[in-house]
């Protein structure tokens, strides 16, 4: 889900904050059953997925000079971040991933703060490759416990029995 393509900057935020727990909401109030709730979320994973290569290939298409675009796509990301984080509030996780759920929900919403943080403090650059010299030191502790958190929701699932790929890092 989180693929990390190419540095751990602009292009890495996009990407792995965009992958990174692509779950989504199965609109109930309702618990779901584990089958369900890997099924849905598997389903909805390859749209969000999408939608974080969309913006990486964005960002790689910047033109070196286009600093205020390169910042306004991180905000596009952050809010990419924001909306997913959401959308696992509103499901009702099986009690077997309910732990793994809500540590993704605090991680995600851990590393958009961080990235938003990073943005908003961003100096005057000149170029995109000045920003995103700025950028390095920016902490991915938080998406890679959200890259953990995914891959501990799958082997959940083929624990019992169940194949889901929720496009989860490969924690490289």
């Amino acid at each position: 889900m989180w693929k990390r393509v190419g540095t751990r900057v602009l292009v890495a935020v996009a990407v792995a904050s965009a992958g990174a727990l692509a779950f989504a909401c199965s609109g109930s109030d309702d618990k779901l059953a584990l089958d369900e709730y890997f099924a849905t979320m598997e389903e909805l994973s390859q749209s969000r997925a999408d939608q974080g290569e969309a913006l990486a290939l964005k960002v790689g298409g910047l033109d070196e000079s286009d600093v205020a675009g390169a910042l306004a796509l991180e905000r596009q990301q952050i809010d990419l971040v924001d909306e997913f984080a959401q959308r696992l509030r509103e499901i009702d996780p099986p009690d077997k991933v309910a732990d793994v759920h809500n540590a993704a929900i605090e991680n995600l919403d851990a590393a958009a703060d961080s990235i938003r943080a990073q943005v908003d403090a961003a100096p005057e650059a000149d170029s995109v490759g000045a920003l995103i010299e700025t950028f390095s030191t920016l902490d991915f502790s938080k998406i890679e416990a959200a890259d953990e958190n995914c891959r501990e929701l799958e082997r959940i699932a083929a624990d019992n029995g169940i194949e889901a790929n929720l496009r989860c890092s490969d924690g490289g």
